[in-house]
């Protein structure tokens, strides 16, 4: 779970 938001906010991060 932590694993996937993290992985999300990363891609987040880098898109922004």
């Amino acid at each position: 779970m932590i694993q996937e938001t993290f992985h999300l906010g990363s891609l987040l991060g880098k898109h922004t």
